[in-house]
């Protein structure tokens, strides 16, 4: 993938951003351009991924695979009518993805070394959601921490972030997604999900 490829397809992943945010903030009059645009920004992300050298690598496949599935959840996620749940098995699909890439070939006690602070943020997480879950998402929400927190164990090693050739794009949307699943969860409808996940 030549250089002009690259930085045009940057460039429209930055503008399509942008706009989805902006419309995000426009209110209901805009809902059509966050329809547009924000699944339009992973679309363009996983059509730079796609084209990446590794692709052919087990590594690119994944990558491409769990930017598909978050695709996927993202749509789920924005549509006016309750669809957490497809959205969150889309995303724990997409993290079960990451995970295969960002492991690889390595060692299970490679995994596990940098796990227990990771363990320590996940069960915390965990423990503030549960007590407003409704029963029939704590499984599903169990497993998507505990995916979660793997993944970004295996994440944190610095051979696999010199491993990682795809595109700096899905290694900057992606890697924060611990903190930022962390930082939202709590707040349930306030935070992308349409309507109530809690317990009534």
């Amino acid at each position: 993938m030549s250089d002009a490829v690259t930085v045009t397809a940057t460039a429209a992943i930055v503008v399509s951003a942008v706009l989805a945010i902006r419309a995000h903030y426009l209110g209901p009059r805009a809902l059509w351009r966050v329809y547009l645009f924000k699944p339009l920004t992973t679309v363009l992300i996983l059509l730079l991924a796609a084209l990446a050298p590794t692709l052919d690598s087990r590594y690119g496949v994944a990558i491409v695979v769990g930017l598909g599935c978050s695709l996927v959840g993202d749509v789920f996620l924005m549509l006016p009518k309750d669809r957490f749940l497809p959205g969150l098995v889309s995303f724990l699909l997409a993290h079960i993805a990451y995970l295969a890439a960002f492991t690889g070939a390595l060692r299970y006690q490679a995994i596990l070394v940098p796990l227990v602070p990771y363990v320590v943020f996940g069960g915390g997480m965990l423990l503030v959601l549960w007590p407003g879950l409704q029963r029939r998402l704590r499984i599903p929400v169990t497993l998507y921490v505990l995916v979660i927190t793997l993944r970004s164990s295996a994440r944190s090693r610095p051979w696999a972030l010199r491993s990682a050739q795809v595109c700096s794009w899905c290694r900057t949307r992606y890697s924060p997604s611990t903190g930022s699943d962390g930082a939202f969860a709590p707040a349930g409808p306030r935070c992308s999900v349409p309507t109530g996940w809690r317990s009534t």
